[in-house]
């Protein structure tokens, strides 16, 4: 078979080609942000031999994924005077939630729609294939959504010395609910493995929806969370041909099946918005902005062959050229990347019958660049329409560029990393006694979330012994205590990271005398007393990335201000920071000088109460000595009056808890109860 004998015109007109471009962007465009459900991770394993050990050499065999489908925004924009291109990045609030299986398979994974590979044992530092079985994608409160079907690709890569796993995934929709019932749609994924077992990255879903079900409206700008991919930077681009008389052409074919078609586009600057909640249904909002470059994409596939259906999708491979320019149109760099992996689908008009269109999709690895993308390492996305005689197109890529030094973000030479120090220094500078315990804060970022992860999945257990532990223990002592609902405990430790309480976090400024007595469990009996005095910031600090923080000092001998502490070698006072961030919620670090060195770790649930907050304290160290045990000191405190006066009441009971067997003991032998009055 030869392209200049048997080969259609693609370019003559079945239907006007301005009519087929119009038909062909009636589409709902969905660009979301993926990031794994917390808790979810110690479900992700697909390894009953050897649970938990997807990652080593034990017979991982595949992923369960549980993701949050977050608003997301992500514009190219000329800047600088349109001379640098600069990427307008930003997550919002969850509105959607995705399940799937990940079935790793060989590299000739002998896959079809709706089934499952032979099973193949994870390995990070090679390539791998995977069928993706049973995916549903939820919008709102699940009433509106899909189920659909995809095959992927896993690509290990090393970043700034370090590995790091990405992967990619084409699918398409096979049944539709509420909004999205009777609709075709692809979509395609590409992000990064993460070492909990999770998907983060962007997903982009491309409906057919010729009836402008969820499209033709204006979508509200979302509320920015903090980033959970910093190091990630997506690149939105709009393909299309400058006009109808810029021609497709066939190169030599690849094989004596497929054929080659040369399609040259120019690449606009997208801004698609979403909202998955609301009535009556998902809305997408597409805008089209500037011209930003071109690309020569050389696409490869049987023409000839039947349209692709649902059970039969016909593959697909590209090499694609991208060249950006800036406002002068002199060339800012360029990308060499290609689809490795694509599906496409026969596409029907309802408004041209008989015109030949096909909707397709897929992704590959982003090969190189040169000029401000020089170095580059990624994926590329492509999720499309084209109409065939005439050759119009409707391509929606997405370039995922790995750039942890933010240089696309920001189109400035200072890295993300340096402007977030510059920044945190004008909050907090680097001479502050404080600064060290942000930087411990940061540190444990990972740390703190898997501890919430643990209490999500052990939530019942671990609300129930709490609950009963507590509520044993109201009528003792010198001021009542405050009952613990199990139920109500249960439901806070499933749901994460609350949002920020100002009542609770502000609880009391200023100054105040807590008075401690220690107690023997078994007997009740007072082991120890002593006072010590808190002194509160009365300024919250506010960081760039959203934390809220708070200055707090203890001491044994009296009140010091946080902002004006002695030297801490001293040993005379023991410095706190309190501070809340989305994605981590209610935190604490210590830093304990009186005594005996010792930090200590903490976070904190806020309860029904206005101001009753359950904190969790972990010791990190001790002597300089890491501690190593699953111990966590419970402290419930709540405010009220006493004899006339205001207080804050504080009861704390020792707990052994394992997350991965879900149990929780009491330790030790002794609690503690505390009675601060504020005194100014």
């Amino acid at each position: 078979m030869t392209a200049t004998r048997t080969l259609p015109d693609v370019n003559s007109e079945t239907y006007p080609y301005d009519l087929v471009q119009s038909l062909l962007d009636q589409t709902a465009n969905f660009s979301l942000f993926a990031a794994p459900e917390p808790g979810y991770a110690q479900k992700a394993s697909l390894s009953p031999a050897a649970p938990g050990d997807f990652f080593g050499l034990n017979g991982g065999y595949g992923l369960a994924i549980g993701c949050n489908l977050h608003r997301f925004d992500a514009t190219a924009r000329l800047a600088g005077g349109r001379r640098d291109l600069v990427v307008q990045q930003a997550v919002g609030e969850p509105e959607g939630r995705l399940r799937c299986r990940w079935m790793l398979g060989p590299e000739d994974l002998p896959w079809a729609p709706g089934g499952e590979p032979p099973p193949a044992i994870f390995d990070p530092w090679s390539p791998l294939r995977f069928a993706m079985a049973d995916a549903v994608f939820t919008f709102g409160d699940g009433e509106h959504g899909f189920r659909g079907y995809g095959v992927g690709r896993t690509f290990p890569v090393v970043v700034a010395g370090r590995p790091r796993i990405l992967a990619g995934a084409v699918g398409n929709l096979t049944e539709g609910f509420g909004a999205f019932r009777g609709l075709e749609a692809t979509f395609v994924m590409t992000g990064t493995l993460t070492k909990e077992l999770g998907f983060l990255g962007n997903i982009t879903c491309r409906v057919v929806d010729p009836a402008g079900r969820m499209r033709g409206e204006e979508v509200s700008s979302l509320n920015p969370i903090l980033d959970p991919d910093p190091d990630s930077t997506f690149l939105v681009l709009r393909g299309e041909k400058r006009d109808r008389t810029v021609k497709t052409t066939y190169g030599p074919p690849p094989d004596d099946v497929r054929v080659s078609l040369v399609t040259p586009s120019q690449m606009r600057a997208l801004h698609l918005r979403f909202r998955g909640k609301g009535s009556p249904g998902p809305r997408a909002e597409t805008r089209v902005h500037e011209v930003v470059g071109t690309m020569e994409a050389n696409v490869a596939f049987n023409l000839l062959a039947p349209p692709g259906t649902a059970q039969r999708p016909v593959p697909f491979t590209t090499q694609e050229l991208y060249t950006f320019v800036d406002g002068r149109g002199e060339t800012l760099g360029t990308v060499t990347a290609g689809v490795v992996e694509g599906i496409s689908f026969d596409l029907k008009l309802p408004a041209a019958p008989g015109q030949p269109a096909v909707r397709f999709a897929g992704f590959g690895p982003i090969q190189g660049g040169t000029g401000v993308f020089a170095g580059a390492q990624g994926l590329l996305t492509v999720n499309s329409l084209i109409g065939i005689s005439p050759h119009a197109l409707s391509l929606l890529h997405v370039l995922h560029l790995v750039d942890p030094e933010g240089r696309l973000r920001s189109g400035g030479r200072t890295t993300r990393k340096q402007r977030k120090k510059d920044e945190v220094s004008e909050v907090l500078p680097k001479d502050d006694p404080f600064y060290p315990l942000w930087r411990h804060k940061e540190e444990y970022t990972e740390t703190y979330r898997g501890w919430r992860q643990g209490f999500q999945r052990c939530s019942r257990t671990i609300a129930d012994t709490i609950a009963k532990t507590y509520n044993g223990l109201l009528d003792f002592s010198d001021f009542p205590g405050l009952r613990i609902d199990a139920d109500t405990l249960a439901d806070l430790f499933a749901r994460g990271a609350g949002p920020f309480d100002p009542v609770a976090f502000d609880r009391y400024l200023g100054r105040a005398r807590g008075s401690f007595q220690t107690y023997e469990l078994g007997t009740r009996r007072e082991l120890d007393s002593s006072v010590l005095y808190s002194a509160w910031g009365r300024k919250n600090l506010r960081f760039p990335d959203g934390r809220i923080a708070k200055k707090i000092s203890g001491s044994f001998s009296g009140y010091f201000d946080p902002t004006a502490l002695p030297d801490l070698s001293e040993g005379k006072v023991d410095i706190i920071l309190n501070s809340h961030r989305p994605d981590v919620g209610l935190t604490s670090w210590v830093e304990i000088y009186q005594g005996h060195r010792q930090q200590r770790a903490s976070f904190a649930y806020k309860l029904p109460d206005p101001h009753e907050i359950l904190w969790f304290v972990k010791d990190v160290s001790m002597h300089g000595q890491p501690v190593h045990n699953n111990v966590f000191m419970a402290s419930h405190e709540w405010k009220g009056t006493l004899r006339g006066r205001t207080c804050y009441f504080m009861v704390g009971i020792f707990f052994d808890i394992d997350f991965d067997a879900c149990t929780i003991r009491l330790t030790g032998d002794r609690f503690w109860r505390a009675l601060y009055e504020e005194e100014g």
